[in-house]
């Protein structure tokens, strides 16, 4: 018996790493795989601001930048994120002669529960309205703020709409590179985390995996 009771204390540890690994195996967002799918989010800034138009779907056979912002209205959360956009928007002018490279930033919020405002009550549809308009107005100054975000489009969406791609709700920022659709590389970062240094390895990836130069 006390044989036993010790393989399954040695077993236990690894059952719990085979399960996140599993875990992990699972997620939609794996280099190599493709794009879950397109999503339908309300566009802020861009050539379709103001419309509900899917980036990924306009730029699908490009390289190709997604960032996704989540709860972005939490304390702080835009002062976190904007080093790496403003670093991301260089990037793409940089390059805009030599690689078609796109960059659209999806943000998210708890309170925003159905994008389009169509799906609840009247009164919940209005409510859903008046805070879109309000987050749409805090996106614009964020992008016009200096230095402004020429290349980078941001875009608002609700995490039902975004289901099929699993972000991980404890992570402020999920970064996917992809090309042709296919994903070659995936960051998700929590708040704390979202540093000078992971910037860095984020950009050595953009440039690795998307050929966009720092020059």
């Amino acid at each position: 018996m006390a044989r036993y009771a010790m393989q399954v204390v040695l077993l236990m540890p690894l059952l719990c790493l085979a399960a996140d690994q599993a875990k992990t195996d699972s997620s939609p967002l794996q280099v190599g795989k493709d794009l879950p799918g397109p999503f339908h989010p309300y566009n802020v800034t861009g050539a379709h601001a103001g419309k509900y138009h899917c980036q990924v779907t306009e730029h699908n056979f490009e390289n190709g930048i997604l960032v996704f912002v989540r709860n972005f209205n939490a304390p702080d959360a835009l002062a976190a994120v904007r080093p790496l956009l403003t670093t991301i928007d260089d990037r793409i002018e940089k390059n805009y002669t030599r690689v078609r490279l796109n960059c659209h930033a999806v943000f998210t919020s708890d309170d925003l529960t159905d994008i389009t405002g169509s799906i609840g009550t009247p009164e919940a549809n209005a409510k859903n309205d008046d805070l879109r308009e309000a987050f749409e107005k805090q996106l614009k100054d964020f992008a016009n703020a200096e230095p402004k975000l020429k290349h980078v489009v941001l875009v608002l969406d609700d995490k039902n709409d975004l289901k099929k791609y699993g972000l991980d709700d404890s992570k402020l920022v999920t970064v996917v590179l992809f090309k042709k659709l296919q994903i070659v590389a995936v960051f998700a970062v929590a708040k704390n985390e979202l540093n000078q240094k992971t910037i860095t390895e984020i950009n050595d990836a953009i440039t690795d995996k998307l050929g966009a130069t720092r020059k």
